[in-house]
């Protein structure tokens, strides 16, 4: 299974980004460019969520890009035949989705289930097996060539090929054998101890055997069990003759006849009650008279029947008629108030028009003298009105004259436009009164005489005097209906209040009859039990009882020294022994069963473990030949060699090396390789991995490969990718020697 195509939305620090793969693809770009978040992206779009701990990541939402809300993966696969695609996107809010497509059509959804899917197409039963061996992150090329002759190596080789699961279960059955052998040693100390007890008991009981002794337990536990049921039956037949009153038998048909008369009594009581309450409930009631409480019932009836014409009179009609006569009445005597104001208008009207008259005539007269002031405050030899010469002292007299003429003349004007003022308020006041009085002649016309206004208004005061009468006539009725009422509710709760006294009693004098007949009927049953007692135990008296009871304690006192506690203990103490001795031979077996299962376990994994070893060493030395091109290593291999800790097992890696013509076998610790030398056998040993777990995904990601090796070593790899067969090569570096060496295709990524 190869990688086609992936299409990257918001994922790190791509916005968009769409990458098209070949057989062999270099991803070239500087530091800090997103070529490594592209491996991440593959690895998300192949396993989801699950890749997340191969990414250094706890969740999904560290991938989305900064500024964005979520983040959409989109991968294509193929075997050539088969296209799948797969869609994943996830959100701030923690939401992923997950579709998979075969061809065009949708074969899974849901990132579970998907995940679940892709495991089954690349034949991986655990995503590890492909980021610890196929995906070769920054600085890791020679992770497995480094652990050689180290636990972490056994630990990852044996996990990657599932020995690891079984390891775990040899350790399982290791610790349940040391469990069940503290267990036996456990049970063996409680064994002892009970042997010990069991001593004791058998010098306690003699010769009498644990079945002896149970016999005689159960003889004495039986008569003792006689012994209690005859006691129980005789406290009972005690409490039982105690409780009952012959004398009250007696009057048992006397009882039951009085109860008879007092329940038709309670009955007739009781109906009498309900009907006198439903009398008083229909004596309703709201305003009464206190005075005429004072007055007899007799009164109050005949009064009531005088007055019962107005039972059907419509007092609200009355109402509304009285207020209606009242507004005609208050209407008329405003009328007879304002009937002369048309007159008052037109004489305030005639001073307003003879004022206004005098106030023009005025005007005029006070310029023509402030005109002639005007011409005497000037030089002048002559009177402007007259003509005649002035002197001095007739001019000056002029200007007094004319002055204290024209000042009079402004305070006489003044005084007739106040007076205007006056009279136009008091004319519109008349005017608006005589609106009203049109308005009032308007509603009075038609239901009164206005020629004849006087009469009118007695006749409307006699019309409300009238209706008043007979408003208070119905008031009147109604008070003396209410007071009536109150009386006789008054005396009717006072009826009730003694016939619920009387029913009460009643009730008592039943609920103590009821409770007779029935401590009768209790007596009656326990003379019933009293027989059934007599019979069972097949005697006649207490004496007898008594005499039974003193029979059975003297066969139990035979059996007092027998202590049933301690036989009792006795048969424990040995049942426990005996579970033990079947628990000891248990443990035992299964030991036995474990151990078996432990060597069988262990045979296993030793197998397994060489036949791995050996098929990984084939296929090391395959790719190692393919890949290596110097003459310095020959051949490479893995040993297997024991720990210094006990059952524990550690890869050894070891190279072949020419020296002056010889051969030699050298472990990697001691074999001075070179830092390109181990980056290179760390990739034929990864291949030779991926080649035994048989996935179905041939894909290498190699991120910067090349980190701290020289020009030629750097070389030497980008020729040895090349030529890498069956392999698909997606390397990630920002060293330009790779675009120039490796034929494929060149995937610049820029900022």
């Amino acid at each position: 299974m190869k990688i086609n195509r992936i299409r990257l939305e918001n994922f790190k620090i791509h916005k968009n980004l769409e990458v098209n793969f070949d057989e062999k693809n270099i991803i070239i770009g500087e530091n800090g460019v997103g070529k490594t978040s592209i491996f991440q992206a593959i690895l998300f779009g192949l396993f989801g969520k699950d890749s997340l701990s191969n990414l250094n990541i706890s969740n999904v939402s560290s991938l989305i890009r900064i500024g964005s809300h979520n983040l959409n993966v989109e991968l294509e696969i193929s075997d050539g035949n088969t296209l799948y695609k797969i869609i994943r996107s996830s959100n701030n809010n923690g939401e992923s989705k997950a579709i998979l497509y075969k061809e065009n059509s949708v074969i899974a959804s849901g990132p579970d289930i998907v995940n679940k899917k892709i495991r089954e197409i690349l034949n991986i039963n655990r995503v590890e097996k492909f980021t610890d061996v196929l995906y070769i992150k920054q600085g890791d090329l020679g992770r497995y060539i480094n652990l050689s002759g180290k636990i972490e190596l056994t630990k990852l080789l044996e996990k990657i090929f599932d020995i690891e699961y079984y390891s775990l279960i040899l350790k399982v059955v290791e610790g349940l054998i040391k469990d069940l052998e503290k267990e036996k040693e456990y049970k063996e100390k409680e064994k002892s101890l009970l042997l010990k007890d069991i001593e004791l008991y058998k010098n306690i009981f003699g010769d009498k055997d644990i079945e002896r002794l149970l016999e005689e337990i159960n003889k004495y536990l039986e008569l003792k069990k006689i012994r209690d049921n005859i006691y129980k039956d005789y406290l009972e037949l005690k409490t039982l003759e105690s409780s009952i009153d012959y004398n009250l038998l007696t009057q048992e048909n006397y009882l039951n006849q009085k109860l008879k008369e007092y329940e038709e009594k309670e009955k007739e009581l009781y109906d009498n009650i309900l009907n006198l309450e439903s009398e008083r409930k229909n004596l309703k009631y709201e305003n009464y008279s206190k005075d005429l409480l004072n007055s007899s019932l007799e009164y109050l009836e005949s009064r009531k029947k005088e007055l019962e014409y107005l039972e059907n009179v419509d007092e609200k009609e009355l109402e509304y008629k009285l207020k209606e006569l009242r507004e005609i009445y208050s209407n008329i005597e405003k009328y007879i108030e304002y009937r002369n104001i048309e007159v008052e208008i037109k004489n305030i009207d005639n001073k307003k028009k003879e004022l206004e008259n005098n106030i023009i005539i005025l005007e005029n007269k006070i310029k023509e003298e402030e005109a002639y002031l005007n011409i005497l405050n000037r030089e002048i030899s002559e009177c402007p009105v007259c003509k005649r010469a002035l002197d001095e002292d007739l001019h000056k007299k002029l200007l007094n004259q004319y002055r204290e003429s024209l000042n009079k003349d402004k305070e006489n004007l003044n005084k007739f436009k106040n007076e205007k003022n006056n009279l136009d308020k008091l004319y519109q006041e008349l005017e608006n009164k005589y609106k009203y009085f049109l308005y009032i002649q308007g509603k009075i016309k038609d239901r009164v005489n206005l020629s004849d206004i006087e009469n009118e208004k007695i006749r409307i005061e006699k019309e409300i005097n009238d209706v008043n009468y007979r408003i208070n006539q119905i008031n009147e009725y109604k008070m003396i209906k209410d007071t009536i009422n109150y009386i006789k509710k008054n005396e009717l709760d006072k009826v009730i209040d003694n016939l619920r006294k009387e029913y009460q009693n009643i009730k008592n004098e039943i609920n103590n009859i009821k409770y007779s007949l029935m401590k009768i009927e209790n007596m009656k049953k326990n003379l019933e039990k009293i027989k059934d007692i007599y019979k069972r135990n097949n005697l006649n008296s207490l004496s007898e009882f008594e005499n039974k009871l003193n029979e059975l304690d003297k066969e139990i006192k035979k059996y007092e020294n027998l202590k049933p506690e301690l036989i009792k203990n006795y048969k424990e103490k040995l049942n426990m022994y005996n579970n033990i001795n079947e628990k000891l031979k248990n443990i035992s077996k299964n030991i036995n069963i474990l151990r078996s299962l432990y060597n069988v376990l262990l045979k296993y994994i030793e197998v397994n473990r060489e036949k791995i070893s050996k098929n990984l060493e084939n296929a090391f030395k395959f790719y190692f030949k393919k890949l290596y091109r110097y003459q310095d290593i020959t051949d490479v291999g893995i040993d297997i060699k024991e720990s210094k800790v006990k059952d524990e097992k550690l890869f050894y890696i070891y190279v072949v090396k020419n020296i002056d013509g010889k051969t030699i076998k050298k472990y990697i610790d001691e074999a001075g390789l070179s830092g390109g030398q181990i980056k290179i056998l760390d990739l034929a040993l990864r291949l030779a991995i991926a080649s035994i777990l048989n996935l179905n995904i041939n894909v290498l990601l190699l991120d910067e490969p090349t980190e701290s090796l020289d020009v030629n070593v750097r070389l030497s790899l980008a020729q040895l990718i090349s030529s890498l067969d069956n392999y698909q090569v997606i390397l990630c570096t920002h060293d330009d020697l790779f675009k120039d060496n490796v034929e494929g295709k060149i995937i610049e990524i820029k900022r």
